[in-house]
């Protein structure tokens, strides 16, 4: 590493119909890695996804989050995101993200 530059590695393994674990390690400029291990699980309409995050000090937070997916009567699409983060010490912080979109084409 050249001192200013990061790397990601990423492992994904699909363990059945719907199902997969995604492990992440991430190498940072000064040399020090964090890792995420997800187990990620589709839903009726969208998916699942509990992970284990342990930062380079070796702390570990857990993440549950849930994701959705709506098409709506004018032909948009809203994605709605929550995920809750629990700290080492038990403290959780939820994060909610709704977004609408147009999908394009390029035919």
């Amino acid at each position: 590493m050249n001192g200013k530059t990061s790397e990601v590695s990423k492992t994904i393994d699909k363990t059945g119909k719907g199902t997969a674990t995604v492990d992440t390690t991430i190498t940072g400029p000064n040399g020090k890695t964090a890792t995420k291990d997800a187990n990620i699980d589709k839903t009726a309409n969208g998916y699942t996804a509990d992970s284990t995050i342990t930062g380079p000090n070796g702390k570990t937070d857990t993440s549950d989050k849930t994701v959705t997916y709506t098409k709506n009567a004018n032909g948009t699409d809203t994605r709605t995101a929550t995920d809750v983060v629990t700290n080492p010490s038990g403290q959780s912080k939820t994060y909610s993200n709704t977004e609408t979109y147009t999908q394009t084409s390029s035919k």
